[in-house]
């Protein structure tokens, strides 16, 4: 008896520990399928004997995003016109447009995205167990002449792969880049910068009279917390974009970092330009030691969001996108970090 007793004991604390994961879902009858394209390689396969048949492939194959990427991402006009051909043909011939388009076919030749692909259809997996009703985009792969690195336009996502060719690519100084804008130019960060780009454009913060940095802090945790969800066995500092010593850096000071808040009263600071230093990109975070990463904000807000859903494991995440009252979400989420 006092064996089956132990038994029951042992198997209850089984059923609880593995319970207690929050983003313990199953997604193994999702049915979701991404479409993956690379439109780099098609728009670079022009050839000038058949541009007329091709414009139309493309017009065809990738619709709104080709009439963007020629008129706003490329300037070389409007898909109807006349002169659109010759300036495709020019715009290939150019040297600086043919060594990146080579460099970015270098870095990346057809099926080296398969882990990638993978990556983000598992995440949009989870994605649409938690959003079922919200659209599961197309992704595609783009040259953007480090213009940005991701970009969703309507239902499609679109990578900009010319940022993902490691930090020590010659032509990212040359194009007068700061260092601190392309240190994580890698290729693991492309799924993590993919789904946190649709994330906060899916959840965008929602308009108020005057917005404090308590504000942006709890938006943007709410978004790496659905980055934990829907990416549950990606590293934290892929997510929210850091180096591992910029990780460590956030861990090992945390009670610093939120001592720094309160001591300089920030956290309900209505004042844009005294606020952006702790959400803006940077080398670091002004006022805090050079080790530090720039938008300690965000981290911060991500870590009082998860003492938030940890403390009140009865709000689903779609509660939790919905709820406005930061000073409440604050109060409730019992943060205090410990020395």
């Amino acid at each position: 008896m006092k064996f089956e007793k132990f038994l029951v004991i042992i198997l209850s604390m089984l059923l609880f520990s593995c319970g207690s994961d929050p983003f313990d879902v199953d997604i193994s009858k999702s049915d979701v399928q991404l479409n993956f394209e690379r439109f780099d390689l098609d728009f670079y396969a022009f050839e000038k004997d058949s541009t007329q048949g091709y414009n139309e492939f493309l017009l065809s194959k990738y619709g709104q995003f080709y009439k963007t990427y020629l008129k706003d991402i490329t300037n070389l006009g409007a898909a109807g016109d006349p002169m659109l051909l010759q300036s495709i043909e020019y715009y290939l011939e150019d040297k600086y447009v043919k060594q990146l388009n080579d460099d970015v076919i270098k870095a990346y030749p057809a099926g080296s995205l398969d882990e990638v692909q993978q990556l983000l259809e598992t995440s949009f997996k989870y994605y649409n167990h938690y959003f079922p009703e919200r659209v599961v985009p197309d992704v595609l792969t783009f040259v953007s002449g480090f213009q940005f690195n991701i970009a969703p336009f309507d239902s499609t996502l679109a990578i900009s792969l010319d940022l993902y060719l490691n930090p020590n690519y010659d032509n990212y100084a040359l194009a007068g880049l700061p260092k601190y804008a392309v240190n994580q130019s890698y290729m693991d960060n492309i799924a993590p910068d993919a789904m946190r780009g649709w994330l906060s454009t899916e959840f965008e913060m929602p308009a108020k009279d005057e917005v404090s940095l308590l504000d942006y802090m709890i938006h943007h945790g709410k978004i790496l917390y659905v980055m934990d969800a829907v990416m549950p066995n990606t590293a934290d500092s892929l997510k929210i974009g850091y180096s591992a010593s910029q990780m460590e850096f956030c861990e090992n000071n945390e009670f610093m970092i939120w001592a720094h808040f309160l001591e300089q009263s920030l956290l309900h600071e209505t004042d844009e330009a005294k606020y952006l230093l702790y959400l803006r990109e940077g080398p670091f975070t002004t006022g805090l030691p050079k080790e530090s990463p720039s938008r300690i904000a965000v981290w911060s807000g991500w870590q009082i969001i998860r003492k938030y859903m940890d403390s009140n494991p009865e709000v689903s995440i779609n509660q939790l996108l919905v709820m406005q009252d930061s000073k409440l979400i604050l109060s409730r989420s019992k943060y205090k970090p410990s020395k």
